[in-house]
């Protein structure tokens, strides 16, 4: 990661572009993150859910 922004740095030169470069790769990496996270979330919630549907399931064909 410094790496890249050692060579953006020597590639643009001009801090204000590196400052945006490095302001834009946070905000990316912020969306990155957020995404990720509720990708993850949204996961959890549908295991969850399959897992309670399943266990009612069982509980319906267990009191036949």
């Amino acid at each position: 990661l410094a790496l890249y922004f050692l060579i953006s740095g020597l590639v643009f030169g001009d801090t204000g572009t590196y400052e945006g470069n490095l302001l834009h790769l946070i905000m990316t990496g912020e969306m990155m993150m957020r995404i990720s996270m509720v990708l993850t979330v949204s996961v959890v919630i549908l295991l969850i859910a399959m897992w309670y549907k399943n266990k009612k399931n069982s509980k319906k064909l267990e009191s036949k």
